[in-house]
């Protein structure tokens, strides 16, 4: 053929036809050897990963067995961390495993114990891999024998008593608790706080429920009582004195034996410093079947009643009128 012929025919736009013929032909062409060859690929690369040597880090949760009549002076770790080296295949499953070590103390004793976690059997660890390292390898941590002891509750206050009131008594219910924990830590212990009190919450007399404050280190409660705080709060008290306290009498016909006094008057705080800076007013009622003749008024029923008119008289004390006594006649 020739060369402008064999150009021509490769220039001209193949049929689409022709192209699925040219495209199935070189998919099924040794389409046995191409199966083959592909087996023959994965397999290398299955084997390839199979062989690789690879290393993996995994934590190692610890599991304590302490006899019940020791208890810890120290913290213990909670976990290892492992590194395990194998095949890239096996290495895969230690992702997935929940790797256990349990360290059994039942025969230990009172003092410095030092454990190693070399050669320790490690559960769930997968097959076909091997242990590199523990880290740490060794520990060191000191039991004690384990005692309870009845210690004393000190309240813990927080706050200031609202305004106008003060604290004038507090007690704990029970006033001990009990606790359990190394002798060695116990023996400096002799009273614990409560959780913060607060006593702006109280109005005066109350009571509610506390919960023991923090602990000392490796000291537990081992009652279950509930702690009740009684809070016992009063008024700030103070006084005042009126002078040139006006008395009047009723009826007209009646007259009395003084026209001013002076009034002194306790109470709350804020009861008194809302008292009006006017002096109040003694009211002396003389009763209409009162004999025609002197008579003392009193503040109790009778001839002649003794009334002082003052705001918020039901919340104060009075402590001293001055005369004390007043007395009054019939008009002449």
């Amino acid at each position: 053929m020739q060369l402008p012929s064999l150009l021509s025919k490769l220039a001209r736009k193949p049929e689409p036809g022709q192209i699925r013929l040219w495209l199935r032909g070189a998919l099924t062409r040794n389409f046995g050897f191409k199966i083959l060859s592909i087996i023959f690929a994965f397999a290398g690369w299955a084997w390839v990963q199979g062989e690789q040597v690879i290393e993996q880090k995994a934590r190692v949760q610890l599991h304590w067995s302490i006899p019940d009549d020791l208890a810890l002076v120290d913290n213990l770790p909670e976990t290892l961390s492992l590194t395990a080296s194998g095949s890239q295949v096996f290495v895969r499953n230690l992702r997935r495993a929940e790797l256990e070590l349990t360290v059994d103390l039942s025969d230990a004793t009172p003092g410095v114990q030092s454990v190693e976690f070399e050669d320790r059997f490690i559960e769930n660890l997968p097959q076909n891999i091997n242990v590199v390292g523990l880290s740490p390898t060794r520990v060191e941590f000191e039991l004690d024998e384990k005692v309870t002891k009845q210690v004393k509750l000190e309240a813990s206050l927080s706050g200031e008593p609202k305004a106008g009131l003060r604290l004038v008594g507090m007690e704990l219910e029970p006033g001990t608790i009990l606790l359990e924990g190394p002798a060695s830590v116990l023996v400096g212990i002799s009273e614990v706080p409560t959780a913060a009190i607060d006593i702006g919450r109280f109005d005066r007399t109350g009571r509610d429920e506390v919960a023991a404050g923090r602990l000392p280190k490796w000291a537990r409660r081992v009652d279950d009582v509930p702690i009740v705080v009684s809070v016992k709060l009063e008024p700030i008290t103070t006084s005042k004195t009126f002078l040139d306290v006006p008395v009047l009498v009723r009826p007209r016909d009646w007259i009395s034996d003084v026209e001013f006094l002076s009034l002194s008057v306790s109470g709350p705080v804020d009861v008194v410093n809302e008292l009006p800076a006017s002096a109040p007013t003694i009211i002396v009622t003389v009763s209409p079947d009162a004999e025609l003749e002197p008579l003392v008024a009193t503040r109790e029923d009778g001839p002649a009643t003794i009334e002082i008119v003052l705001s918020n008289l039901d919340e104060l004390t009075i402590d001293e009128m001055a005369p004390s006594t007043i007395e009054v006649h019939p008009v002449p």
